[in-house]
């Protein structure tokens, strides 16, 4: 009986895994469509996971993207369903949204799917909701069906990591006292501030600064170098010669370490049925650095006579980096 009953109780935990994985997959693609969606239309109103009241019941239904265009009182909203699903959509399914748009009071409704819709589903589109639904399929491309060429097939990631120099010394400016140039045991905690819980040692405090100095991202000549912290509107404290100091500024030594990687990319196609050719395009990469893994994704958007333009960017995992590539027609 107790074998039986640990087994149920891995095949649960494995049937809830798998569900959020495939839940985080679902919120990974809505992210990328409100992206592409505002690279297309920057001056529109985008937004994420929202719920929306029936006109009748006013009970609320969520919405996997709302856009916004224009000012009251002639504001148009479209609703965006996102499809992020082994089988292809379902005439059941374009029904459903399209009741879904008329209980909301939205005027568009953008249906997004990975995979290419059934002839059935775009026939009932055609002939029975006209231009107010809009079928649109984003999907990968192989290299040759790339719309520009970029050198390699990918990009280079250049990040930088800033190490604290124990070796040189501090400027501390406090309250009552300019201590100049001084030497601190980065193990002690000194610093206290009435933000923070407990007192935290300059190593703490460094780990919480790093995540905002090194967004300057500085030339791969630098090795070393200093930053300078200054607390601002927060009342930073700090316990100096026997005594507890308001901190006005400390300037800290750091040494620069420099990365680089080139990353693959892929290319997908925003292709909305009916439009001679895709109206966005996005090139993603995901990367390991830094013991972390993170994604960057550019949007490009054509410019007519076939040109086009970078109109949208977004990165996760990555703090103090550029990305390089070189792109051709």
């Amino acid at each position: 009986m107790g074998k039986k009953k640990s087994s149920k109780s891995n095949l649960k935990n494995k049937t809830n895994t798998k569900k959020q994985s495939e839940q985080s997959l679902w919120a990974l693609q809505e992210r990328v469509v409100a992206l592409i969606e505002k690279a297309i239309d920057p001056d529109a109103t985008i937004t994420r996971n929202v719920f929306l009241p029936n006109l009748v019941t006013g009970k609320k239904r969520q919405c996997d993207i709302v856009i916004e265009v224009g000012k009251p009182p002639r504001v148009t909203t479209t609703l965006v369903e996102v499809q992020k699903r082994k089988s292809r959509v379902k005439i059941s399914d374009i029904s459903n949204w399209w009741e879904k748009k008329k209980q909301l009071g939205a005027q568009h409704i953008i249906c997004v799917s990975e995979l290419a819709f059934p002839k059935s589903a775009i026939d009932q589109v055609e002939q029975v909701y006209g231009p107010s639904m809009r079928l649109v399929r984003l999907s990968n491309l192989e290299k040759g069906d790339w719309p520009i060429q970029i050198v390699d097939n990918s990009m280079r990631l250049k990040i930088q990591k800033f190490k604290l120099d124990s070796t040189r010394h501090f400027q501390l400016d406090c309250v009552g006292i300019k201590t100049g140039s001084i030497g601190i045991d980065v193990k002690q905690p000194i610093f206290s501030s009435d933000e923070w819980q407990e007192q935290i040692s300059f190593n703490d405090l460094f780990l919480r600064l790093n995540e905002k100095a090194s967004r300057v991202f500085l030339p791969e000549s630098a090795l070393t170098g200093e930053m300078r912290f200054e607390p601002g509107k927060s009342e930073v404290f700090v316990f100096i010669q026997d005594e507890t100091r308001k901190l006005n500024s400390i300037t800290y030594p750091i040494l620069i370490e420099h990365q680089q990687q080139d990353v693959p990319i892929i290319m997908s196609s925003y292709c909305q049925h009916g439009h001679d050719g895709a109206i966005a395009w996005m090139a993603s990469v995901s990367f390991h650095a830094d013991d972390k893994n993170g994604e960057i994704r550019i949007v490009f958007v054509p410019t007519g006579k076939g040109n086009f333009k970078i109109a949208g960017v977004e990165h996760q995992g990555i703090i103090g980096g550029v990305v390089e590539f070189s792109a051709m027609k």
